[in-house]
């Protein structure tokens, strides 16, 4: 079984427009990286991890990995899904993308 890396450093130093990341954000994060699935990714894809270049999770996935999903979830005016992620990062690709991010 492999081990999650850690991004414990990343969420130390991922900040968004109200300061450093509060527990509650930083638990959603943690989330999914131990259960990366549809449902995780899209309730962190749009955390925003750096104060100064607004960047998201999102915006750090693609940054990092050519192959990331460049169009999310689509939902119609009733919030009912459309259509789904195509796919979502590894949790390596995760953790990559946060260290983009914050470093």
């Amino acid at each position: 079984m492999k081990t999650a890396p850690s991004i414990n450093l990343e969420l130390q130093l991922a900040s968004n427009l109200f300061g450093r990341l509060d527990l509650t954000v930083r638990a959603r994060l943690w989330r999914y990286l131990d259960s990366p699935c549809a449902e995780t990714w899209a309730d962190v894809q749009s955390i925003v991890l750096d104060r100064h270049s607004w960047t998201t999770v999102w915006q750090a996935w693609i940054a990092t990995d050519e192959n990331a999903a460049r169009v999310g979830r689509t939902t119609d005016c009733h919030g009912n899904i459309m259509r789904e992620w195509s796919h979502w990062p590894t949790p390596e690709q995760f953790a990559r993308a946060l260290r983009y991010a914050t470093h």
